[in-house]
């Protein structure tokens, strides 16, 4: 028995019992849930055939809004994302959710905003990566041969000039 059929017999059930007499005050509090819901399921099936109850009574899911983007659509997303920035025709081997929004929207006509393309890429299995980035400026030799910590430099010295010793 599923979690909508438990609660259609739950409802089945409160609708007989305020039959045989009990209050809906008992019933709720028998059953577990409000006055109110007592009230609202006896109300729905006054003036209906007995044997058209369970369909009144049954539990029903709202679909909610319908997906922006379709299955289709996320791999075809997929499948340009995995080819690369550069082979899409951006300077950089890098994509971020911007990129795939505009990628998106040229090569296959889909207008959908950066969360929803962000969510149909986690979907399909990608994740956001943080790239690793290193000074331009920074002088190999010197970041290899340092060999004090920051605490040995003074306010205002550079790396280049070594600490004199007091």
């Amino acid at each position: 028995m599923t979690n909508r059929d438990w609660q259609t017999e739950r409802r089945l059930q409160a609708v007989r019992l305020y039959q045989k007499g009990w209050q809906q005050k008992t019933i709720a509090e028998a059953l577990g849930v409000t006055k109110g819901a007592i009230s609202q399921w006896i109300t729905k099936v006054k003036d209906i055939p007995q044997e058209q109850w369970p369909e009144t009574l049954r539990v029903k899911v709202s679909p909610g809004r319908p997906p922006r983007l379709t299955e289709e659509q996320k791999k075809q997303i997929a499948t340009l994302v995995e080819q690369g920035a550069e082979a899409c025709g951006f300077t950089g081997d890098v994509w971020t959710v911007k990129r795939v929004k505009a990628m998106a929207s040229k090569e296959l006509g889909i207008k959908a905003g950066a969360t929803t393309i962000r969510n149909a890429l986690i979907e399909e299995g990608f994740s956001v990566q943080k790239p690793q980035v290193e000074a331009k400026q920074k002088r190999k030799a010197q970041v290899d041969g340092f060999r004090g910590g920051w605490a040995n430099l003074k306010k205002g010295q550079s790396e280049a000039e070594p600490a004199s010793s007091l």
